[in-house]
């Protein structure tokens, strides 16, 4: 957890630290100190001060906080909804948002199957947004000049022998998500786990979520796949509405 130390300990002192003063205040050697440093400045979550060589809070942080400030009214909202799709189920729904880039996706908020088997899942998790139905479900919603730029330098890699790793047929699956307004995960990111999932709005159009569900493919049955379909896609267009709702009185 030393990352976390040396995240928190810079949160005290915004004017920064040197590698000397972490080192001490962690309690670690300066050569191990300064590895975590360089990863930490490499993911922006640290920057170096090039006039007095502190570390001080990257900006990447600055991201995370804008994510989480912008997630709370979404938590609240489609918390009643995840609720709602649990009970009737009894699988694992997930609320993810995209990462400051759209190369990953964050779980904001999950609710887990009673039953044994079942996907394991952490909130704050971040998954690749290229084969999982929460990801290939914002993404079908933006214009497809923006997903090439997104993809640009992205690898498209492969996690299971379903990971679809061509981009052209990547670009045609999003198309046909747009369509059908949900995603379908078919073991691309984990084996014998399916996932279907639908994009959530803002008033604006702009996809800044998704909602999910998790199925072992043993349970996603063909009498079950449409049901859960439908109950995601109607969750998420309400949630759409009242996310618009909320907009409409702020701007009263």
């Amino acid at each position: 957890m030393r990352v976390l130390d040396i995240l928190e300990i810079l949160e005290d002192y915004p004017s920064g630290l040197t590698l000397a003063e972490i080192s001490e205040k962690i309690n670690l050697p300066k050569s191990s100190t300064h590895r975590i440093l360089g990863v930490l400045l490499e993911r922006q979550y640290v920057r170096e001060s090039y006039g007095n060589g502190k570390y001080l809070l990257g900006y990447q942080i600055l991201s995370l906080a804008k994510t989480c400030v912008n997630g709370i009214d979404l938590l609240n909202e489609a918390r009643p909804f995840m609720e709602a799709l649990n009970n009737e189920f009894n699988e694992t729904v997930i609320l993810g948002v995209p990462d400051h880039n759209y190369r990953r996706i964050i779980y904001l908020d999950k609710i887990d199957s009673s039953h044994s088997l079942r996907l394991v899942s952490n909130i704050g998790e971040r998954v690749p947004i290229h084969c999982t139905a929460l990801g290939k479900a914002i993404l079908s919603k933006l214009e497809e000049d923006k997903v090439r730029k997104i993809l640009e330098n992205y690898e498209l890699r492969k996690f299971t022998d379903n990971t679809i790793l061509n981009l052209e047929e990547f670009i045609k699956e999003l198309h046909k998500i747009n369509k059908a307004g949900v995603a379908i995960d078919r073991e691309e990111y984990k084996p014998f786990v399916s996932c279907v999932a639908a994009p959530i709005r803002n008033y604006d159009g702009m996809p800044i979520a998704a909602i999910s569900m998790s199925i072992p493919t043993t349970r996603f049955t063909s009498e079950r796949k449409q049901l859960i379909i439908d109950k995601l896609i109607d969750c998420a267009h309400s949630i759409d509405a009242i996310l618009s709702l909320i907009k409409e009185k702020e701007m009263w």
